[in-house]
């Protein structure tokens, strides 16, 4: 988290939907807490929860962000997902950030992130 914060604050554009499986079990409120205060106006929601079949559903994660895309009338907005479960991505893996569960956002990572962001899309 603070090395998340740290890139975000250098990005102030940057607006953060939630799809973690936290948001399954914490409030939306919740979520944001867990942020600086200063940046707790840049977490502006958090994913639907997709129905799963059998507990799993392949391009769940990317659906969910679809979705709440669609919703909000920003489908056709750039955005970038940092996550660590690439498989869980089909139509849109050139806007996902693949990183390591056990890594997490490292040196590699955070330089992907910042040039993507850098780059507005």
């Amino acid at each position: 988290m603070p090395r998340l914060v740290e890139i975000l604050r250098d990005f102030p554009q940057a607006e953060v939907v939630i799809s973690s499986l936290w948001r399954e079990t914490l409030s939306f409120d919740e979520l944001r807490d867990l942020f600086p205060v200063d940046l707790r106006e840049w977490i502006i929601g958090v994913t639907p929860i997709a129905e799963r079949i059998d507990g799993w559903l392949p391009a769940r994660r990317e659906g969910e962000i679809l979705e709440w895309l669609e919703a909000a009338g920003r489908i056709d907005e750039p955005w970038l997902a940092l996550d660590d479960q690439g498989w869980q991505f089909n139509q849109h893996r050139d806007r996902l950030i693949e990183c390591v569960f056990y890594d997490g956002l490292d040196d590699r990572i955070e330089a992907l992130l910042r040039a993507r962001l850098a780059a507005g899309r």
